[in-house]
């Protein structure tokens, strides 16, 4: 039975109800599959908790906080250096980085979730790329080179690639 239930569902899953239900029935007997069998699976298959989502928006609210306390070590350094005309850059991308991450955490952490790995790999994902995102705000604001190419270096200064 384990196996059936194994094969159903990732035959739903992947071609969806319809075609999973036609399939299924060349294969198996006809009253073992119902419809509403077959798009349940499928909604469960495809489908991510709304407190998994949360989770995932609360852990990049923290990246996001954490991000923008860390753009005070450039300030920092403006102002030992004199060179205060590229404060307002680090200034307003902290604080434009903070608030989101702010209005990401204020929601709070959900009680009791349990993450599955897909959860996780749609977390891993979205962190790189909400933290590139934001981190490139200062390169944008100083610079003046479009958002793509300071994406493409931050992303690169962040992940190590060198490129």
């Amino acid at each position: 039975m384990c196996r059936l239930f194994t094969l159903e569902s990732e035959v739903c899953h992947v071609i969806g109800y319809r075609l999973a239900k036609a399939f299924l029935r060349k294969i198996y007997e006809p009253q073992r599959l119902s419809t509403r069998y077959c798009s349940a699976l499928n909604l469960r298959a495809t489908v991510m908790s709304l407190a998994a989502m949360r989770l995932i928006g609360f852990i990049l609210g923290i990246f996001l906080v954490t991000l923008a306390v860390s753009m005070v070590i450039p300030m920092i350094t403006l102002v030992a250096y004199e060179r205060s005309d590229d404060l307002s850059a680090f200034l307003w991308s902290s604080l434009i980085t903070f608030i989101c991450g702010l209005l990401l955490i204020v929601r709070g952490r959900p009680d009791a979730v349990h993450l599955r790995p897909r959860d996780m790999y749609l977390l891993t994902t979205g962190s790189w790329v909400v933290v590139c995102t934001f981190a490139a705000l200062p390169m944008v604001f100083i610079s003046g080179i479009s958002y793509t190419d300071a994406f493409f270096e931050t992303m690169s200064g962040i992940t190590t690639t060198g490129s």
